[in-house]
């Protein structure tokens, strides 16, 4: 047993522990074993290697950058201890793989181990070496009888496999100057070898990653840890079984119900060429299309770098492949996994970055069906070390400008190792989590970069997001410009098609206040306009005010509380100018501008629309907020004798015959400009003024009680003060008329389809209100998320019921199966429950799929309605709805009873729904008191 010494302050026995020394680094010696693997040759080979060693030494970039940015990560620590490492090699804290929180610390850990051992590679310091070996004999400590398949465990022990045998790879193709460091071997030995290959390697495949038939790229991040040990391992059948496993993979077999069954994660199944013949086709022409950019764009994005990694490891080989088959090939006609399917692996990297960057492309179902691409995490694009543009440019010589000119785009635009994820400095050596990153490419960078003067971007200034860098125009009506070298684009508001897509944006916490700030500049006032998509309904309107051909900030809240998450892009944000000045220019957007910005804010956002009486002064204080301090104000397109105080007191007195005014009060703190619509209209009396505020107002039926009664309250406070010679006070009993008729609330809100618009009608404590909004947005793609069930509650209040007669469920696309076997219940209490529905839902992600109420219960009304997922569910199933839809109407009933004062004529207690017990509760302690119960209808 070797034992474990602890490696923080000791003095290495190698000439690296004396100063002034120069270390030697160490060698990379290329093997090939009698079954024809080359070593070292997973992630890197020992050409790649000894080339990024001697472009570290001499300080060339980009490897330069890519080491330093590594080397101060935690990984690359000289005290790095593995987070399983026990009190010796062979005595790991836990030597079960059995748990997702094993798949965890083996994937920092092998991150740990490959930074170690690239560190020794990079310094020759023999302390990374022995911190490498530490971590990889304590993994091959493992029980190769403990390992036992976990949820999930297909999809993610791959990734950390590939890099533990990366760090091997790197430790068994280099000799250290010293046989060990104060006792320690650090000689890489059989007795190594094959303990990594019993205890980590075969239980590894054999457990988790055996078979073909996994989901899209859960298939492809088995395949890295499966190559990975292959090659590792030297066995060629497997290495050839799984090389077909990543091309074609012909034996997968079809399984489920998502995509028709046909998940199938390899490069040709994923990457699929549409043809122009193909009945599915719309377009009239041929086209490449990522399959599971349907599921979403995350998973999309791991398909690409997944790939792109596995690629380069066959063709660190030196494999070719059969160009139709796939399989292993010498054939004269035989290609590399680069140029398999005609370069298909750049055609469909192209299309993905090019929706990702804001435009569309073209898209079917593979399967028939409904699917559509994806909003979800659309704009968070990271470019993926380049690995994709130089691997196609340099190894095999693709003009990648003329092919895959969204690759060269991204390429031209990419980030350092260093850059702004949202408010924060982000490395690229990081784990990211669930995704696969492929950092470790930096050391296979072409070597011939070191002769064309690389720069490599450093970090921006600050957290704002250029819209010359990361901004895409979408349109011929917007442009990048530089003036006196100023990058912007420019936004055409007299024209309609000027639209600025902007991605990675990484939103603050929407369940508060998320502000964005936007960097603009104008000749004239306009609206800019913020949307989801290029063309979908704007979420915010943004009124924006004559700058001067000055920078300033603009800004909108993301509350959603106040913008429901279904409306806002995930990491992209599509703007567009509309109504004024010809150039609107924006040249950047704080995605997070919480504590960078302290806007100005109107009370009266987004806007006020009122009425004056001809003659009559009209006044009104606009109240401001600036946390930041004191703004100034000004009015911005008012009539002449318009005026706005310091205060905020805006002050007008139309003359008889006077148009309505249209104009702009603006707030400016020196750094954030707010913009607020004024609207006056101009009547000729003061009861066209009332009659004016009134002339949208409905039936009373179909407003709640409680809103009514205000109403008429404000309503007969403003008819008699009609009489008043007081002006000032006639126009407050106007305002608070106007304020009455605007909170009017409807008892029965609808949607287009005529179905309940439940959103404004009920609470529940499982789903927010934002994700309420979800439910009624019409997309098979933004749902409640993957709930574990089994119910959902939906609460009316104490004050209304509600009564159905059928509920309307569509699934998440391509998860039919996770919406199957809901009904729906419904109470008056929320502990008794009955059951509404007739049947359950199958499942369909295509159309709504109604459920009806039974036939005796459609008059019922109940105070909750509960939503569950029937039966005994298997472990780990997810339910989840994508929209919901109750035609129905909601009642109103007493409910925590109203307070009556007795004395008080046709007093309003409120409605009695059929079924339901009125009782009235009397305050006072009046006796013998005659009291008359009327019930209407």
């Amino acid at each position: 047993m070797t034992a474990f010494i602890g490696i923080a302050g000791l003095t290495p026995a190698s000439a690296d522990a004396v100063e002034g020394t120069e270390v030697a680094l160490p060698q990379i010696t290329q093997t090939v074993s009698s079954a024809g693997f080359t070593h070292p040759g997973a992630g890197m080979t020992a050409s790649q290697l000894q080339n990024a060693q001697k472009q570290v030494k001499a300080g060339v970039e980009p490897w330069s950058s890519y080491y330093k940015a590594m080397s101060e990560t935690k990984y690359a620590s000289r005290d790095y201890v593995a987070g399983n490492q026990g009190a010796t090699d062979d005595t790991p804290l836990n030597n079960a793989y059995d748990q997702a929180s094993m798949r965890g610390k083996a994937h920092t850990d092998s991150l740990g181990a490959l930074t170690q051992a690239l560190m020794y590679v990079m310094t020759g310091e023999e302390v990374y070496r022995a911190n490498a070996l530490h971590v990889l004999r304590t993994w091959s400590s493992m029980d190769p009888a403990k390992y036992k398949y976990f949820p999930d465990s297909h999809i993610h022990t791959g990734v950390p496999l590939y890099q533990f045998v990366s760090a091997a790879e790197i430790i068994r193709s280099t000799q250290p100057a010293n046989s060990d460091l104060n006792g320690y071997d650090l000689r890489w030995t059989e007795r190594d070898q094959q303990r990594a290959k019993d205890n980590m390697v075969l239980p590894t495949i054999r457990t988790f990653l055996y078979s073909q038939n996994r989901l899209w790229n859960q298939h492809l991040y088995g395949v890295i840890g499966m190559l990975s040990g292959a090659i590792f391992i030297d066995d060629p059948q497997l290495y050839a079984e799984r090389v077909e496993w990543f091309s074609v993979n012909s034996t997968y077999e079809i399984n489920g119900t998502i995509n028709g069954g046909d998940v199938n994660g390899s490069l040709a199944a994923l990457l699929r060429e549409v043809k122009s013949d193909d009945p599915r086709n719309p377009f009239g022409h041929d086209f490449v299309e990522l399959v599971e950019m349907g599921r979403d764009q995350a998973h999309a994005e791991g398909d690409i770098t997944l790939l792109g990694s596995i690629s380069r490891m066959i063709n660190n080989q030196g494999t070719r492949l059969d160009p139709v088959h796939g399989t292993v090939s010498q054939d004269a006609d035989a290609v590399s996994p680069y140029g398999f399917l005609g370069n298909r692996l750049l055609k469909g990297a192209d299309k993905y970055v090019q929706f990702m960057m804001g435009e569309e492309v073209p898209f079917i179902d593979t399967s028939g069906g409904s699917s559509s691409l994806s909003q979800a995490y659309r704009g968070r694009l990271r470019d993926m070390m380049s690995e994709i543009y130089y691997q196609y440019k340099y190894v095999e010589g693709v003009n990648v400008e003329r092919e895959a000119p969204y690759v060269a785009e991204l390429h031209e635009k990419r980030d350092g190792p260093l850059y702004y994820n949202g408010a924060g400095i982000e490395n690229f050596w990081n784990p990211r989590g669930s995704d696969f990153n492929p950092a470790d490419y930096w050391v296979a960078l072409p070597a011939q970069l070191a002769t064309e003067n690389v720069s490599v971007p450093a970090p921006a200034a600050t957290a704002e997001m250029s819209t010359a860098q990361y901004g895409k125009v979408i349109g011929k009506d917007a442009r990048q410009m530089t003036t006196n070298g100023q990058e912007f684009t420019r936004l055409d508001s007299h024209k309609g098609d000027a639209v600025l897509a902007v991605r990675r944006m990484v939103w603050s916490d929407r369940t508060k206040t998320s502000l964005v700030g936007i960097k603009v500049r104008t000749r004239g006032t306009a609206t800019l306009q913020a949307a989801r998509t290029a063309s979908s309904t704007a979420f915010a309107e943004i009124a924006l005010p004559d700058t001067a051909d000055e920078w300033t900030y603009v800004w909108l809240d993301l509350d959603s509380n106040k913008i429901p998450t279904s409306r806002v892009g995930e990491n992209i944000l599509f703007l567009r100018a509309k109504d004024g000045s010809p150039q609107i220019d924006v040249s950047g957007v704080l995605s997070q501008a919480n504590g960078l910005l302290t806007p100005p804010v109107f009370k009266d956002a987004p806007g006020v629309s009122t009425v004056a009486v001809a003659g009559e002064q009209f006044s009104r204080n606009l109240v401001v907020t600036d946390s930041g301090g004191a703004p100034s104000l000004s009015l911005q397109g008012a009539p002449t004798d318009a005026s706005l105080a310091a205060d905020g007191r805006l002050a007008w007195t139309p003359q008889p015959g006077a148009d309505g005014a249209a104009f702009l009060a603006v707030a400016n703190d020196g750094q954030t400009t707010t913009a607020l619509h004024i609207t006056i209209s101009v009547v000729a009396n003061r009861q066209d003024a009332i009659d004016y505020l009134l002339s949208g107002v409905q039936n009373q039926a179909l407003y709640t009680s409680s809103s009514w009664a205000a109403l008429a309250k404000a309503k007969e406070a403003a008819v008699a003060g009609k009489g008043s010679t007081d002006a000032a006070g006639f126009a407050a009993l106007l305002e608070g008329l106007r304020l009455a008729v605007q909170q009017l609330a409807e008892l029965n809100p609808k949607l287009q389809d005529g179905s309940l618009d439940f959103t404004k009608l009920v609470t529940s404590s499982q789903i927010s209100a934002s994700t309420l909004g979800s439910l009624i947005d019409g997309s098979n793609q933004t749902t409640w998320g993957d709930l574990p069930g089994p119910s959902v509650v939906f609460d009316a209040g104490t004050s209304y019921r509600l009564r159905a007669d059928r509920f309307g469920f569509l699934a998440r696309d391509t998860f039919p199966d996770r919406t199957r076997g809901t009904s729906v219940y419904g109470s008056s209490n929320g502990a008794d429950w009955t059951l509404l529905t007739e049947t359950q839902t199958v499942g369909q992600d295509y159309a709504f799929e109604y459920l009806p109420v039974k036939q005796e219960l459609r008059n019922q009304s109940y105070r909750f309605l509960k939503f569950q997922l029937e039966g005994v569910q298997p472990a780990g199933r997810v339910w989840s709805v994508a929209d919901l839809r109750i035609e129905g109407e909601r009642r109103e009933t007493v409910g925590a009873m109203d307070t009556v004062t007795l004395g008080s004529p046709n007093a309003v207690v409120g409605r009695v729904v059929d079924g339901d017990t009125a009782e009235l509760r009397f305050t006072g302690a009046a006796q013998n008191t005659n009291i008359s119960v009327v019930i209407q209808g």
